[in-house]
């Protein structure tokens, strides 16, 4: 027997069913291997492909019939398309191997020999190893023992230990306890997780409703506030609004009081003028001119009339 070192634990080289034209691993939906004339395989996916060509070739082809040329040895398969069968046999044997593959193979390497074999040909000497009939599982747990180191295959076991009266037990079902164990404490110490998130969870929960209750009690008062909020709010706004308004008349009533000046500025030499000009024609030296009060040929109506006879 040839030996050869290798890891402890490796996965099977499984090798999927895959169409020869897209490479895709045969399934059930999109990719159903479909069976030509020729007996090549090929995915429902490139089948389609294939068809679009074939009509392509025959244009005057009907519907209900196929011409499709095999991408592998080039036959003509031309049939109605309800003949092109599905190949359910592979579509089982893609299953298989999906199955298959999602287990590992166990090797062991032989602790004397250095031989790998199945896990199944491997044995634990109880007189060598402190492993014996009584241990169990969890003691091997606890003590946190790896079953490799003890590994010893049954061609050793037979020439070097049984001979000298050793006995010995199975490592497979042993390293299967070992797992359920530890797949049970696993189990258990995720289940003490949830309890604990489910506690504060509940914690959680009874702190909100008492908030809500508070709340609840108190919604009256709640809402009173929010009412003065909002009465307050809108008074704001109102007043922001009469200061703005307030803002645009001082700003108007500043530009005609400017108007005014400028209006007393400019009349104030022509009165002065025409006083001089009217001295020499009264009878007194004392005596004024009698003043006439000035209308306007149009009545002013509104500030913007007035603003427009001030700038004249």
């Amino acid at each position: 027997m040839l030996g050869f070192k290798s890891c402890t634990s490796t996965a099977p080289r499984v090798r999927t069913p895959a169409c020869q034209v897209c490479l895709e691993p045969y399934d059930g939906k999109l990719h159903t291997p479909k069976i030509l004339q020729c007996a090549h395989t090929v995915c429902q996916s490139c089948m389609n492909a294939l068809e679009e060509q074939g009509r392509r070739r025959v244009p005057n082809l009907e519907q209900t019939m196929v011409s499709v040329s095999c991408p592998i040895c080039r036959t003509i398969t031309q049939t109605s398309r309800c003949c092109i069968r599905t190949n359910y046999q592979l579509i089982d044997v893609v299953e298989a191997y999906g199955i298959d593959a999602s287990h590992s193979v166990a090797f062991v390497s032989c602790t004397q020999c250095e031989m790998v074999y199945h896990e199944k040909d491997i044995n634990i000497c109880t007189k060598c190893t402190p492993i014996d009939a009584t241990t169990t599982a969890s003691e091997l747990l606890s003590r946190e023992v790896s079953l490799h180191q003890f590994a010893i295959c049954s061609t050793c076991i037979l020439n070097d230990h049984m001979n000298n009266g050793h006995g010995f037990i199975r490592m497979q079902p042993l390293r299967i306890e070992m797992q359920r164990e530890e797949n049970a404490r696993r189990i258990v110490a995720e289940q003490e997780k949830l309890a604990q998130v489910q506690l504060r969870f509940r914690e959680q929960l009874e702190q909100t409703m008492a908030k809500w209750l508070e709340f609840g009690g108190n919604h009256e008062a709640n809402m009173n506030l929010f009412r003065a909020a909002q009465t307050s709010f809108q008074q704001k706004v109102l007043y922001e609004k009469f200061s703005e308004e307030i803002s645009k008349k001082s700003a108007h009533i500043e530009k005609l009081l400017g108007h005014i000046q400028e209006w007393n500025r400019d009349m104030e030499p022509r009165g002065n003028a025409a006083m001089e000009e009217a001295e020499p024609n009264v009878g007194g030296a004392n005596q004024h001119p009698e003043f006439r009060q000035f209308r306007p040929a149009t009545p002013l109506n509104n500030q913007d009339d007035m603003v427009y006879y001030f700038e004249r």
